[in-house]
């Protein structure tokens, strides 16, 4: 009992300080456990999730440390713990060995409302648009004689799409345009067909309901089947030229073309009966195209809550993101996250920077 003692005070002490060397050694022994508790009913893995150590948590994770183990005094987990920290990797990793990101604690919040009332937005962001590779893989395996309804090198290219936080069309289609592995007519048609199955499945299923996994699936199945129908059309042009198309806007500078794509994108949607939509229809619906709210900017709310949504600064005026640096150097107003969505954008921005006569992009 007393060698059972000394191991979790050792152990723990050496979480505490970030010695992965010293938590090795420990686990030398076959009999040492990973799911040992202190007095507050944290383990070494919730400790090292609160320290960020990432180290220390991938080695837990390796020795079957329970990652969602809720023994805490106040029904923490682990991911909460890490969310709390503030470090993404740290997240990512709990996310992708299974941590329940609808588990709440005694007070009834989630990890991703922990992270928001702490400031870490993105960390929110992050955990409320995950997908697990494991919804992922049984469409990576063909069942009988039926090949497999995704190619398995297509499935993390999916799940990246997927769990973007930035719902912005032309977003996605620099994202497949960057991946030369989805990049190709047949690939995405399969990749279509998977977030189709996948917004059925988080509507029926009793166990798995997911309202805004369902409107994202079914809105990125949307623009691909545009990026799908472009490359079909035209084989012969590269999707800069729907990029373009994308970013036409009206006479005052609207991007009329992102707005009808999806309030269009809303109105196909199969389950009218959905509550989350009956709430989109009824905020957009009665807004003129240009004036606010935008379809965009509701989506954005969507996938990142209202609260985040608020705080976005520096929105790159072509794809939508975020910590935008770079400005027109005439009118020092439109800002761009990179030279591309510039050189992308330079067709609409001409038509209102004032000085668009003695400045092109090189």
């Amino acid at each position: 009992m007393n060698e059972e003692k000394d191991f979790t005070k050792t152990l723990f002490a050496s979480v505490e300080t970030g010695n992965l060397d010293e938590v090795v050694k420990l686990f030398e022994k076959d009999e040492a456990k990973p799911d040992v508790y202190d007095e507050n009913g944290m383990t070494p893995l919730m400790q090292a999730a609160y320290k960020g150590n990432y180290g220390i948590c991938q080695f837990l994770l390796k020795k079957k440390a329970n990652v969602n183990a809720t023994h805490h005094e106040n029904d923490y987990t682990a991911l909460m713990m890490a969310a709390l920290s503030g470090k993404q990797d740290v997240v990512e990793l709990l996310l992708a060995n299974g941590a329940n990101a609808d588990h709440q604690n005694s007070i009834g919040k989630r990890a991703s409302e922990l992270s928001a009332f702490v400031g870490q937005h993105e960390i929110s962001s992050l955990i409320k648009n995950y997908l697990s590779l494991d919804k992922l893989g049984p469409y990576t395996k063909g069942q009988g004689v039926n090949p497999p309804r995704l190619p398995l090198e297509a499935a993390v290219p999916l799940q990246k799409i997927v769990m973007m936080s930035n719902p912005h069309p032309v977003k996605i289609i620099t994202s497949i345009m960057d991946c030369e592995i989805i990049n190709k007519v047949e690939v995405l048609k399969k990749m279509e067909s998977v977030l189709s199955d996948l917004c059925s499945k988080s509507v029926r299923s009793r166990t798995d309901y997911d309202e805004i996994l369902a409107l994202k699936t079914h809105y990125l199945s949307t623009v691909l089947e545009m990026v799908i129908n472009f490359m079909k059309s035209h084989p012969d042009k590269k999707l800069d030229n729907l990029v373009k198309q994308v970013l036409v806007t009206n006479d005052a500078g609207f991007n009329i073309a992102v707005e009808k794509l999806i309030r269009k994108s809303l109105q196909d949607f199969r389950y009218p009966e959905l509550p989350l939509l009956q709430y989109f229809v009824k905020t957009i619906s009665p807004v003129k195209m240009g004036a606010e709210p935008t379809a965009i900017s509701c989506l954005v709310n969507m996938f990142i809550g209202a609260h985040a949504a608020s705080l976005r600064s520096d929105v790159c005026d072509a794809c939508g993101d975020t910590s935008s640096k770079l400005r027109c150097s005439v009118c020092k107003e439109a800002l761009y996250c990179s030279k591309r969505c510039q050189k992308f954008h330079w067709f609409v921005h001409k038509k209102f920077c004032g000085k668009s006569k003695q400045y092109e992009i090189s």
